[in-house]
């Protein structure tokens, strides 16, 4: 999967999650791992780690931007509209 775009990792990610989480506030807490309420780089990348994708840090970058709506980092409410498909006002 690493050369797959920013929007099958998405994808990818979003059915991993389904299938490990109940919902998604635990999938949030489940990437969240420096625990800040925001996902960084880092946790992203842990995430995919753990799911066995490696991605460059280009890669990395442009699927984090599929969830950092306004450049701030990715907030749960932000990972929650995009994980359903929906688009923040």
């Amino acid at each position: 999967m690493s050369s797959a775009g920013p929007e099958q990792v998405a994808a990818f990610l979003k059915l991993k999650l389904e299938q490990r989480c109940s919902n998604l506030r635990e999938a949030f807490r489940k990437l969240d791992k420096s625990n800040t309420g925001f996902l960084s780089n880092e946790d992203f990348e842990a995430t995919l780690r753990d799911f066995n994708i490696r991605l460059t840090r280009s890669a990395l970058a442009a699927v984090v931007a599929k969830y950092d709506v306004n450049g701030d980092g990715v907030s749960a409410a932000a990972f929650a509209w995009k994980l359903r498909g929906e688009h923040p006002s």
